[in-house]
Formats: structure tokens, sequence, C-alpha cells
């Protein structure tokens, strides 16, 4: 299965993290079958009583006065538009060649059938066959026939032929219709293999572009300010330097369910308060989307670590 890399970015590294109060901003118009304001309030409350029921001090509260969470649509890059037309590529591929596979099973019946009537109507034939050579053969043996006799066998031998001859034409077209089946049927695998190919390539190329791809889906914005400051003390030159950093709001730019959404809100006001990213596996503050976070959003160890020693 192939995923996509999905960034939970911030502006700058944070030194000092700090409480903060959270509002909800502007909501786009293409959001508004997505997620209602309520929906949206009650995910952020969730977010506020699971990092105090984990972290066990106050994070950041919802509140009126606070910065603003804004929803922002952003129209798909050139990379993610051929990432979907390559994904409805596939799509319909596999559907052609799932359509093409499930023939095969009508066609074999078909094939069944077909050789069940050729070699019952050729087993009925040979017999036949020889049966009237057996015949022609015993009367051949008498050398002289009376004439009565011989009219008699010439009737029943052109009679026998006769009904050889519609046998032997039934035997051949069942045969053209048999091998014409066969032909069709070699033609869907040759189809159906070429397909499978083609898919393979265009899941190769598709894997490609996904890892080079990075798709932003949450951003918090602030800036960073450094005082130096010079003076003079007891004959003594100090330099002073005063970092001050503020968080001015979150931006969240897509998302594919409600699950989702609270993750990246959480990553993102995380980040809001100051929290920096960490690379461990799960954890909420990986850089990357994690999977187990959509399926239930929660702290690890070492997002705990992280909050302790930066908040």
């Amino acid at each position: 299965m192939i995923y996509k890399i999905l960034l939970l970015v911030l502006l700058f590294d944070f030194s000092f993290a700090k409480y903060e109060k959270v509002k909800i901003g502007k909501i786009d118009d293409y959001y508004k079958n997505k997620v209602s304001y309520v929906q949206l309030e009650n995910i952020i409350k969730d977010i506020e009583k699971n990092f105090e029921t984990t972290l066990h001090m106050n994070i950041f509260d919802y509140s009126k006065d606070g910065k603003p969470i804004d929803l922002i649509h952003i129209t798909p890059s050139t990379m993610e538009k051929r990432i979907t037309r390559l994904e409805d590529r596939i799509v319909k591929k596999n559907e052609k060649a799932k359509d093409r596979r499930n023939s095969f099973k009508s066609l074999e019946d078909e094939l069944k059938v077909l050789k069940i009537k050729y070699d019952a109507l050729n087993k009925v034939y040979i017999k036949e066959s020889n049966e009237l050579n057996d015949y022609i053969k015993a009367k051949n043996e008498k050398k002289k026939l009376p004439q009565k006799e011989y009219e008699e066998t010439k009737k029943f031998v052109k009679e026998k032929k006769a009904t050889l001859d519609i046998k032997l034409k039934q035997l051949k077209k069942l045969y053209k219709d048999f091998n014409r089946k066969v032909l069709s049927y070699n033609n869907k695998i040759q189809f159906y293999n070429n397909d499978i190919r083609n898919i393979y390539s265009l899941n190769k190329e598709l894997e490609s572009l996904h890892r080079a791809f990075k798709k932003v889906k949450g951003k918090t914005f602030g800036q960073k300010e450094i005082t130096l400051k010079t003076y003079y003390k007891d004959g003594k030159k100090i330099k002073e330097k005063k970092i001050n950093q503020s968080m001015n709001k979150i931006e969240i730019y897509a998302f594919d369910s409600l699950t989702e959404l609270k993750v990246i809100l959480a990553h993102e006001i995380a980040h809001l308060v100051g929290i920096p990213h960490i690379n461990a596996k799960n954890a909420l503050m990986n850089p990357i989307l994690q999977k187990n976070q959509i399926k239930h959003l929660k702290l690890t160890k070492e997002d705990i670590i992280n909050f302790k020693q930066n908040f």
C-alpha cells in the first residue's frame, strides 16, 4: 500500500513554550460540508481535555480572545493533480482488468460445453464410420452381389455417407467455434496480462511520485524577536541577548476526515504553545502524520517527555 507524505509544519524551532488561548477563525466555504463550526469547537475542546488529562497541566484554552485557527482551501498543486489523475487511471485499469478476468469464467464454460459436444459427436461419427467401413468390407468380400442386393447396398451406403457428411460438417463447425473461442480466450488472457503489467508500471510511477510529494496539511505561524543589549558594568562590557517568541495563528489546509483533522489540530496547537517536532515513531509531534494517531489521538511517552522538557 502507498501512503502520501503529509507534513505538519511550524514556522521556526522553539526555545521556550507557554500557555496560549485559541479560537475558531475563518472557515472557507470549501469546508462547509466537511466540518461545522460546532464540530470544530468540540474537536478543539476534546484536544484540550486530552492534553490536560495526559499531562496534568493546562496547556491551552478555547477562548473567544484566543489565537485564530483558520481552515483555508488551497488549490491543489500540479504534482497533486498529477497524482490524482494517475490514481484515477489505476482505478479504471483495475476495474477493466477485473471485468476481463470475470469474462474468463464464461468463456471457459463455453469451451467446456463445445468440447463435450465435439467429443460426443466425434465418438458417434467414428463409430458409424467404422460400422460403415465394416459393412462395405463385408459386402466386398462376397465379390459378386445379386442385382437387388447390390442396389440395396448402394442405396444404404449412400444414405449412410450422407448422414456421416452431415455429422462431419457439424464436427467441423464445432471445431471452428471451439478454435474461435480459444483464440478469443487467449487474446483476453494476453490483454489481461498487459493490463496487469500496465497497472504494475503505473503503481511504480505513483509510488515514485508519492515519495517526491510532500503535502502540507497544517502550519503554525509566529515570529521570533531577538534583542541585543550591550552595556558596561563595573568597568566590564556586558552583552545580553533576549529572545521573545510569539505565535500568531494556525492554518489548516487539508484533511480527509474529522479524526484526521483532530490530529492535525492537536499537532499544530502543540506548536502554537511552543512544542517542537520529535523523530519518534507513532508520536503526535512526529513531522509526518502518523496513522495510529488518526485512529486514536494519544500522546506517546516520547510526546509527554517532549512537552515536559519544553513547556
